[in-house]
C-alpha cells in the first residue's frame, strides 16, 4: 500500500525557479551537462517508483510539492484539469527528481528525472537525462554491442555530436563556444514506440557503457561548428554525398568516401517485390496517384551509383519519385537503400539492391570492418568525416537549453524514444540508430547496424 508523501518544507521560491532555468539543471544546483528530453509514453495513468527518495516539483512555479519515500510507488492520473496522486494534486505539470541515479516507470528503469505533462486528458512521461546517460541507453540500439570497441566508440562520438547538432538546429538554446569555435546548441529527443531505440537503463550493455565512458564529452567539429554526423547501417562500396539525400548546401566532410567490409552485414543484398496494383494504391493514398501503374524506370543516379529519381507511368499520367519518397512509400525495411536495380513483369516490380540506410556519413558495418583491421575510433571518424576535428570542450562549453519554466511544452520539445540519430527509420529486425523522433525526422528515422 502506498503511503502519502511527506510534505516538503516551503522552498525559497526565487532560488528554485532560478535552478529550473539554468542550463538544463534538474530543479536543483546548476549543472553544466546538456540535458536530453525523451518522450517515453503517453497514457491516462503512470506508475512511478525509485530506490531513493524522490522530490516532486511543480514545473511551472518551481514549488516543492512533497517527497516520495525511498522504495515507495506512486500512480499518477489525469482528471478534471489536474494531475492526481495519492495525497496530492496539481494543476501544473510535474518534475520527479530522484536523489539516486535510477527510477522506474512501470517495469522499465531510467536514469535522470521524469517530467509528467498533462495533455488532453492524458499524461506524457518525459525522461530528462544527461547526454552521457542518454547515450548509454541508446548506443546498444544503434550498434550491436558485439561490434569491436573502437567501432562502438566511433558510434558514441557520432551519436553524441548528432544529438547536440540537432538541438542547435532547433534553436532551443543560446550558442556556446568550444576551442574558440561556435558550438551549436543542444536539443531534446523523443521516443516512438514503433522503433524503441532508447532502451533506458535496461537497454545498457557493458561494451556500450565502456564506449561512452572512454569518449566522454568528445564531439566532432568543422570550422568551429558541430559537425552533422549522420550514420547508416551499410554502404555498397561508397557512402553518399550529403546533398544527394538531404539537399541543402554541400559540406566537405559529408562527401562520398570508400567503405569496405560492409557486405558482412546479414541481408546486405536484398530483393523486394511490389505488385503494380499495390504501388498504384500507395501512390493514390499519398496524393500522387497516376491511375493504374503499368511502367516504371530509373531516371537518375548519383555518382555513388544510388538511385536519385525514378518515373512511374499509369493510366492517368506519370510522376517522378525521389528515392527517399519511394522508400517512405513502400517502407524503409522493404527498400533498404537507394542502391538498387529494377526488374518489371506484367504485374510487379522487383527491386534488387545492396546496403542499408541513406548512405550519408559513417557506415556502421564499414566502421566495424575498419576496427577489425586495427583502426582506432579516431581513424574511423577521420575516414568517414574527413576534415573534422575531434574535441572535448570544457564545462563552459557544455551548457544546455534551459528546462521549461511553464506548464509544459515537453510535448513539443521531447523526442520520442524510438527516434534515431542518423535520420532514418529502422528496418524490421534491425536495431535503429536513434536520435531524434532518435533520438529525428530529418528525412527518415535512423537505421542501424542489423543484429
Amino acid at each position: 500500500m502506498t503511503r502519502p508523501l511527506r510534505p516538503a518544507a516551503p522552498p525559497l521560491l526565487g532560488i528554485v525557479s532560478s535552478a529550473l532555468i539554468l542550463g538544463g539543471a534538474l530543479c536543483g544546483p546548476a549543472r553544466a551537462e546538456t540535458r536530453v528530453r525523451v518522450l517515453l509514453e503517453t497514457a491516462p495513468a503512470l506508475s512511478f517508483s525509485a530506490s531513493s527518495p524522490v522530490t516532486i516539483y511543480a514545473l511551472g512555479s518551481g514549488r516543492r510539492l512533497g517527497v516520495l519515500p525511498e522504495g515507495e510507488a506512486l500512480r499518477f492520473r489525469a482528471a478534471e484539469g489536474y494531475i492526481h496522486w495519492a495525497g496530492g494534486a496539481s494543476a501544473e505539470n510535474l518534475r520527479l527528481r530522484p536523489r539516486g541515479s535510477l527510477f522506474r516507470l512501470g517495469r522499465r528503469r531510467f536514469r535522470g528525472s521524469l517530467d509528467i505533462v498533462r495533455r488532453r486528458g492524458r499524461l506524457r512521461a518525459v525522461n530528462v537525462a544527461g547526454v552521457e546517460d542518454y547515450l548509454r541507453g541508446v548506443l546498444p540500439r544503434e550498434m550491436p554491442s558485439r561490434f569491436p570497441i573502437e567501432a562502438l566508440k566511433a558510434q558514441a562520438v557520432a551519436a553524441r555530436t548528432f544529438i547536440l547538432w540537432r538541438r542547435g538546429e532547433k534553436g532551443e538554446a543560446p550558442g556556446t563556444k568550444g576551442s574558440e569555435g561556435k558550438i551549436a546548441r543542444a536539443t531534446a529527443q523523443s521516443a516512438d514506440v514503433s522503433t524503441q531505440v532508447y532502451g533506458g537503463a535496461d537497454g545498457e550493455t557493458p561494451p556500450a557503457n565502456r564506449a561512452v565512458a572512454e569518449t566522454s564529452g568528445e564531439i566532432l567539429t568543422f570550422a568551429g561548428e558541430l559537425a552533422q554526423t549522420y550514420f547508416h547501417a551499410s554502404s555498397p562500396g561508397r557512402t553518399e554525398e550529403k546533398t544527394a539525400v538531404f539537399g541543402g548546401s554541400r559540406l566537405p566532410y559529408l562527401r562520398s568516401v570508400p567503405s569496405f567490409g560492409d557486405s558482412a552485414q546479414p541481408r546486405f543484398r536484398w530483393t523486394h517485390r511490389v505488385s503494380l496494383a499495390r504501388l498504384s494504391r500507395r501512390l493514390s493514398a499519398a496524393g500522387r496517384g497516376v491511375g493504374e501503374v503499368h511502367t516504371a524506370s530509373i531516371e537518375e543516379r548519383s555518382p555513388s551509383g544510388r538511385v536519385r529519381a525514378l518515373r512511374v507511368w499509369g493510366t492517368g499520367g506519370s510522376v517522378i519519385l525521389w528515392a527517399g519518397d519511394l522508400r517512405r512509400l513502400l517502407g524503409w525495411g522493404a527498400i533498404r537503400s537507394a542502391y538498387f536495380d529494377m526488374e518489371q513483369t506484367s504485374s510487379a516490380l522487383f527491386f534488387h539492391g545492396a546496403g542499408s540506410g541513406h548512405g550519408v556519413g559513417m557506415s556502421q558495418w564499414g566502421a566495424r570492418a575498419m576496427a577489425l583491421n586495427g583502426k582506432g575510433y579516431r581513424e574511423i571518424l577521420a575516414h568517414y568525416f574527413p576534415g573534422t576535428r575531434l574535441e572535448r570542450p570544457g564545462p563552459e562549453a557544455a551548457k544546455a537549453a534551459p528546462a521549461p519554466e511553464a506548464n509544459g511544452a515537453p510535448e513539443e520539445e521531447a523526442m520520442p524514444a524510438g527516434e534515431a540519430a542518423s535520420g532514418e527509420e529502422a528496418a524490421p529486425g534491425e536495431s535503429p540508430s536513434p536520435l531524434p523522433g532518435g533520438i529525428g525526422d530529418i528525412i527518415e528515422q535512423a537505421e542501424q547496424g542489423g543484429k
